[in-house]
C-alpha cells in the first residue's frame, strides 16, 4: 500500500491467490476515483490558509500556518511559520525563489496529508473484504485489507464515500486518518479538516480555508529583498550512500524502523538531524547517534558539490 498525493495512473497489480479478483479491481477502482474527484485538472486562482497543530512523540505540540496563493501554474506563492521556523517560496513571471530550509517534521507530516490523504493498493496487499457502511453520516464502501512486509504483515482499513468517491477513513495499524468537513471548490471535493493518530496519540490536526480571488496585489508573486532566487540545474545527480551503519541486533525476532530526517552537507556529513517518525522513543536517541555516523557522495549541480535533505531509515531489529 503506498500514498499518493498527486494524480496517478492505477496500473494492473498481480493477483494474490487467494484473493477474489472482483475485490481487487473494486479497491483499484475506489483508490483511483478518489484521486480523480479530489484533484483538479487545473486550480482556479485561490488563496489556501491552513493552521495545523503536531504533538511530537514525547507530547510537545506547536503551532504552525501556511499560506498558499495560487494565480497560475508557476505563479504562486507559499509561506509557512510554526515555530521559529519560517519559509517562504515564490514563483513568478521571470522569477522564482525561496530559502531552502529542512522542514521539520509537523511541516512535513501537514504537506503530506494535504490537500487530501490517498493511496493506492500494490502486491504487498490482499484484500480482504468490502462492505457497505456508514463513515461520517455518509453511505461508504470500506475496504478490509493485510499488508505484508517480509516475514511481518498488519491489517488496514480504507472507506470511501460510496456516492461521491473521496477517502474518508484510513486506518493502518496504529495509524488513523480521517479527512471530513468536505467542501467543493475548483471542480473537486476537498477535506477542510484533517486528524491523523498513532495508537490513539493525536499527531496533527489541520484545518484548511479556500477563498476565490480575482486578482492579487502586484507584489505578490515578487520576491522579497531577504529570498534568494532559485539556481536552475541542468545535470543534477542526487547524493548516494557511502556509509550507512545500522544499529547492532537484538536476540528477538521484531522489527522496528525510525526515520531520521537530515541534512546532507557538500562534504558528504549529515546535519541537522531530527527523528521523523518511530514508534520506539525508547530508541530514538540510538536512531540520531547511528544516522550522525552516515555518509554519502553528496549531490552535485553541474558537478559541483551541493547540500540537499534526505530521509533516514534506521532498521532495529529484535530489540
Amino acid at each position: 500500500m503506498k500514498t499518493v498525493l498527486t494524480a496517478a495512473l492505477l496500473f494492473a497489480i498481480p493477483l494474490v491467490a487467494s484473493e477474489d479478483p472482483k475485490l481487487r479491481q473494486e479497491a483499484n477502482e475506489r483508490a483511483q476515483r478518489s484521486i480523480a474527484v479530489t484533484t483538479p485538472k487545473q486550480w482556479p486562482p485561490h488563496r489556501c490558509v491552513t493552521t495545523f497543530r503536531y504533538t511530537d512523540a514525547e507530547g510537545n505540540t506547536t503551532e504552525g500556518v501556511n499560506t498558499f496563493d495560487y494565480q497560475a501554474p508557476y505563479t504562486r506563492r507559499i509561506e509557512t511559520t510554526y515555530g521559529d521556523y519560517h519559509s517562504i517560496i515564490v514563483e513568478g513571471p521571470g522569477v522564482a525563489g525561496g530559502k531552502n530550509v529542512l522542514p521539520p517534521p509537523g511541516v512535513r507530516e501537514m504537506s503530506k496529508l494535504t490537500p487530501s490523504y490517498t493511496i493506492r493498493f500494490d502486491q504487498e496487499d490482499v484484500i480482504n473484504e468490502i462492505r457497505d457502511a456508514t463513515e461520517q453520516s455518509r453511505p461508504a464502501r470500506c475496504i478490509e485489507f493485510t499488508s505484508s512486509f517480509g516475514a511481518k504483515s498488519q491489517d488496514g482499513e480504507v472507506c470511501y464515500d460510496r456516492a461521491q468517491g473521496m477517502l474518508l477513513h484510513f486506518r493502518f495499524g496504529g495509524q488513523v486518518i480521517d479527512n471530513t468537513n468536505w467542501i467543493q471548490f475548483g471542480g473537486v471535493w476537498l477535506p477542510t479538516h484533517i486528524e491523523e493518530m498513532e495508537d490513539g496519540r493525536h499527531v496533527v490536526t489541520i484545518d484548511r480555508a479556500y477563498t476565490a480571488v480575482d486578482s492579487f496585489p502586484a507584489d505578490t508573486f515578487t520576491l522579497p529583498p531577504d529570498v534568494p532566487p532559485f539556481v536552475w540545474c541542468k545535470d543534477w545527480r542526487r547524493p548516494t550512500g557511502l556509509s550507512m551503519p545500522q544499529p547492532k541486533a537484538g536476540p528477538g525476532e521484531n522489527i522496528d524502523d525510525i526515520v531520521v530526517q537530515g541534512r546532507i552537507e557538500r562534504d558528504g556529513s549529515v546535519s541537522n538531524l531530527a527523528i521523523r517518525s518511530s514508534k520506539r522513543p525508547d530508541l530514538d536517541a540510538e536512531a540520531l547517534q547511528v544516522a550522525g555516523q552516515w555518509k554519502f557522495r553528496p549531490a552535485t549541480c553541474e558537478s559541483v558539490p551541493q547540500s540537499s535533505h534526505g530521509d533516514f531509515t534506521l532498521h532495529f531489529k529484535g530489540r
